[in-house]
């Protein structure tokens, strides 16, 4: 199983579209779960913003689960590395569990539970595209694992 465990909702048709393309792709061969989490309530003081969002992420986290954190300052990959990083954890026998953070990102906790910080570029992108381009990776992984060619 896969899960995302993300802060905030998908607020444009557009990309909500785009989710939802690849997502009844994705229906038949891999289990996944999207778990939207509110933002904080202290907008206005982000430090506690990011440590409430932060603890409702872990709180989506198993112990056996193998976390990967999107992370701005993650590793750099490919996207056979991020597929391997996928296969790893099906072979171990574990859910692989994404983690997108809030607005202001998430706290040291998280970067600690995380197995892996990976990032998709060293530019920033809106939460929610974000979302959008890792459920694309998924399912290209998806392709890859199955040797199903992709359209590009």
């Amino acid at each position: 199983m896969i899960k995302i465990v993300c802060v905030g909702s998908i607020k444009e048709k557009f990309t909500q579209a785009m989710i939802d393309e690849y997502l009844k792709r994705l229906r038949t061969p891999y289990q996944l779960a999207i778990i939207e989490l509110k933002e904080s309530k202290h907008k206005n003081h982000p430090p506690m913003m990011v440590d409430d969002e932060s603890q409702m992420i872990l709180a989506q986290i198993q112990p056996t689960d193998v976390v990967i954190a999107l992370d701005i300052h993650g590793t750099l990959g490919s996207t056979q590395d991020f597929h391997k990083a996928i296969e790893a954890s099906f072979n171990q026998g574990k859910h692989c569990v994404f983690v997108i953070g809030g607005s202001h990102g998430y706290n040291q906790a998280v970067r600690q539970r995380a197995n892996i910080r990976f990032s998709m570029s060293r530019m920033t992108f809106p939460h929610q595209m974000v979302r959008a381009l890792l459920i694309e990776q998924i399912y290209r992984s998806y392709t890859l694992y199955q040797n199903i060619p992709y359209d590009k």
